[in-house]
């Protein structure tokens, strides 16, 4: 699949680099720039992906066009520029754009909640200004949770990354263990909480890139260990681990 995303982005370069005039063309433009976005999303490219799709949102800010087709593909930009920059991390960047859309497309359910996604994944870091929070709601997650699973979910990115190749193993590094069983920890417990501890939770480890994270671990394990092979899953602590950890 990945293949083919990566035709898909090729095709879409090609497209870009006939360079129609975008005075004359430019929702044209803005087109293939929002999709090579989606593509570059895909791939995890994320620079990229926030590149083509402030480049189309520009485009479409001076098109005089309000037809629906050219609303939804604006509707669509905001919501990958907004994806390109959770998967960077840039959450003060996407929270007055993810206001603004709000504000734009009152309707729309998937700005509705990525802009809580990113107020909870700033309270974690502990930066919402105090007139974008959101309201509080009964049974939430304290910031002191969420500040726990953003730090532990940076560990466990940042010893993936160091270990490349090597979360194939069938027992990955004791730090890595502990961080992955933090991870299922909180979530478990969270998941006896009444109200919505448990999902501020789940959101804050789809913005933060845990669930990336969890997944780049999980496919690498079944290429490794499980994909048309008879095994024991009790022998492979790692997978179970993970798969606990995305299970809640």
């Amino acid at each position: 699949q990945r293949r083919e995303w990566s035709e898909a982005e090729d095709w879409y370069s090609q497209s870009l680099a006939c360079k129609m005039d975008r005075s004359d063309y430019g929702e044209a433009v803005a087109m293939l720039l929002s999709n090579r976005s989606e593509v570059r999303l895909r791939l995890g490219l994320f620079d990229g992906a926030a590149e083509d799709a402030a480049s189309a949102a520009k485009l479409l800010k001076a098109s005089h066009t309000f037809a629906e087709p050219i609303q939804l593909l604006r509707q669509k930009t905001a919501i990958r520029l907004a994806k390109a920059q959770q998967g960077l991390k840039r959450f003060d960047d996407a929270l007055p754009m993810l206001q603004e859309q709000r504000r734009l497309f009152p309707r729309s359910v998937e700005i509705e909640r990525m802009l809580e996604e990113v107020q909870l994944a700033l309270k974690a870091e502990r930066r919402l200004p105090l007139a974008a929070a959101a309201p509080k709601r009964a049974g939430g997650a304290s910031e002191e949770m969420l500040s726990y699973l953003s730090k532990t979910l940076e560990s466990v990115q940042a010893q993936v990354q160091a270990l490349g190749a090597g979360i194939s193993e069938c027992a990955l590094p004791q730090e890595l263990s502990v961080s992955i069983k933090k991870v299922e920890y909180v979530l478990t417990k969270a998941a006896l909480v009444e109200g919505g501890c448990l999902s501020d939770l789940q959101a804050l480890f789809r913005t933060c890139g845990g669930m990336h994270s969890f997944l780049q671990i999980t496919q690498a394990q079944w290429k490794a260990n499980l994909e048309g092979k008879l095994v024991d899953t009790f022998k492979l602590p790692t997978m179970a681990g993970v798969a606990a950890g995305v299970r809640v």
